[in-house]
């Protein structure tokens, strides 16, 4: 979409898993003088050390992330790192009845300072099992092809994490806050 809306992408650097140092990627995407820096990892400490290293070099433009910017170990531990960054998380109210019955069971269970992720990452997959669960119920037995129609006809399910409902190619549709 970036790019159709006449968006120009001026480095594109990736990083194994096992990474721990992304000067390299950082040098190469800072040698193209980017207008805005978007950086997707798949984890807090993966953010976390991003944000340190891109401090280190010396970047200083516009920052865009994910949602693990929301991440207690992000916004505790690299504060002043993540400070004026934009993110996108899927929209999710802790207060909603399900919601809350969910977070409260989770921190009787494990403790407030277990909720590390985005509390809609722990309430999306606390939703899922109980999906999956409903759809082999439906089905009556683990067919892969009748479990597929099952996710695929949901429509404004209400769990945890929300409203769900699944699109055509099977992706949720979910609202976006900045």
């Amino acid at each position: 979409k970036f790019k159709s809306l006449g968006g120009v992408i001026v480095a594109d650097e990736s990083f194994l898993p096992d990474s721990y140092d992304f000067r390299t990627q950082i040098t190469k995407s800072l040698a193209e003088n980017p207008d805005a820096i978007y950086i997707v990892p798949q984890t807090p400490p993966k953010l976390g050390i991003l944000l340190k290293q891109l401090n280190e070099l010396g970047y200083k433009g516009p920052l865009y992330t994910n949602e693990l910017a929301t991440a207690s170990e992000v916004s505790q531990n690299y504060k002043s790192h993540i400070e004026g960054a934009f993110f996108a998380e899927p929209e999710f109210n802790p207060e909603a009845p399900l919601s809350k019955q969910f977070l409260n069971a989770y921190q009787n269970n494990f403790g407030k300072e277990k909720f590390g992720l985005p509390q809609i990452y722990l309430a999306t997959a606390y939703d899922a099992v109980y999906i999956f669960k409903e759809a082999i119920e439906k089905c009556g037995e683990i067919n892969s092809e009748c479990i597929k129609e099952q996710l695929y006809s949901i429509k404004n399910r209400k769990g945890a994490a929300g409203k769900l409902t699944i699109d055509k190619n099977g992706d949720p549709e979910l609202e976006y806050v900045l």
